[in-house]
């Protein structure tokens, strides 16, 4: 594998765990790490050439275990709406062609108690779903309230008048933690009208890690079986 990633003379990565209201995530730590792009999009196409590696070493087996979702009937109703959706609209990004399907699934429902201004989960299907095969119907749920998702929430409240700026809007994630948004000003995005979103919430650190790549290591890459990752 590519091992553009680790210090020259170094096989070894240091992380720090997180999570974020919930979701867990992970902070690879040295600026030989520096993501370049003016953009999210830009970024990921850094990742996409020169940290691939990187993120095949962390994310696969046996590096990373993984546990199926114990929340399966969302995360199958998730699946099979997004399947419908992508079916039945058609979307493209209004400055990036590249974005030109739905990913995620967003499933809400009316704020639980005072306080709160809507509960949500956002699911991301394994591949896709075939309506005829359940076995096909699998993704896992953000434990978070998920910022794009109430970044995405509050732009379609506004765009129907239900959510005027500088008003808090309090998400709810299924466990009960919350992130707080609010729309800081208008702008436009092509030729559409667009939202600022601004998104606070809390985090604390969970664990730290090292991470050790071996030149011996006939897997160094990690791998993935079909009993969990899918085909």
């Amino acid at each position: 594998m590519s091992t553009d990633a680790f210090p020259s003379g170094h096989g070894r990565l240091d992380a720090v765990d997180v999570h974020a209201e919930g979701e867990p995530g992970r902070v690879m730590m040295g600026s030989h790490l520096r993501v370049e792009g003016a953009t999210m999009a830009e970024r990921l196409q850094y990742c996409e050439k020169h940290l691939e590696g990187l993120r095949r070493l962390l994310l696969r087996e046996p590096r990373r275990s993984v546990h199926r979702s114990q929340a399966g009937r969302l995360a199958r109703a998730g699946a099979v709406l997004r399947t419908v959706a992508q079916r039945e609209l058609r979307v493209r990004h209004p400055v990036n062609p590249d974005i030109d399907e739905i990913a995620l699934v967003m499933l809400y429902e009316p704020a639980p108690g005072g306080g709160v201004s809507g509960r949500n989960t956002v699911v991301l299907p394994n591949g896709r779903a075939d309506q005829n095969a359940p076995e096909t119907w699998t993704g896992s749920l953000d434990r978070s309230p998920c910022g794009t998702g109430t970044g995405a929430r509050m732009a379609a409240l506004h765009a129907r008048g239900a959510l005027p700026p500088h008003t808090d809007f309090v998400h709810e994630s299924i466990l009960g933690t919350t992130f707080t948004g609010r729309l800081t000003g208008t702008t436009a995005v092509g030729p559409y009208q667009a939202v600022r979103p601004a998104i606070s919430g809390r985090g604390w650190i969970t664990g730290f890690h090292q991470y050790v790549l071996d030149p011996t290591d006939p897997l160094a890459e990690g791998y993935t079986l079909g009993d969990i990752w899918g085909q």
